[in-house]
């Protein structure tokens, strides 16, 4: 008996760490691993518009936008099928991917009050942007991580290579 509840005390234990160590990656995006200063979100008219700095080589895998709420929910996400000549695309316009991309979660509608994150996979690691809202963004300003940003200065900074 004491053996049994031993064992069921260790395995909870592991679950626990398991799913703690699992919860941080998935409800904590700011954590510095993955944040990025080299991700940054814009709007061009009605256009929103996530930018990218890529390191050499690095190609864009995927990059999907959520709700910045306890679920998560992906709110639209496109991905790479065909790398080609689409490695240095590093500007997506939200709802629309480009060409090499396919849209795998179609863009679902949203209130643009709502607060909301993106997370982009590239071959080399993964970004995850900080929390904004569409209403928040300025005209002619890049929201990074830094806060707003001319596009010639975020372009011109340094990579996170």
């Amino acid at each position: 008996m004491a053996k049994s509840v031993r064992s069921t005390a260790v395995a909870a234990a592991v679950a626990g760490i398991l799913l703690g160590v699992c919860s941080c990656a998935v409800f904590f995006p700011s954590d510095p691993g993955t944040r990025s200063t080299d991700t940054g979100v814009m709007v061009d008219g009605d256009r929103v518009l996530f930018q990218l700095l890529r390191c050499p080589n690095e190609n864009i895998e995927s990059l999907t936008l959520y709700s910045n709420t306890d679920d998560l929910e992906s709110l639209w996400q496109i991905d790479q099928v065909d790398r080609g000549d689409r490695a240095d695309t590093s500007i997506f316009r939200l709802g629309g991917p480009p060409g090499g991309f396919t849209t795998t979660v179609p863009l679902k509608v949203f209130d643009r009050g709502d607060p909301v994150i993106f997370e982009v996979s590239t071959n080399r690691r993964l970004r995850v942007s900080a929390g904004f809202t569409i209403e928040s963004l300025r005209p002619g300003k890049v929201l990074t991580d830094r806060g707003f940003q001319d596009p010639a200065d975020f372009e011109a900074q340094t990579r996170d290579c």
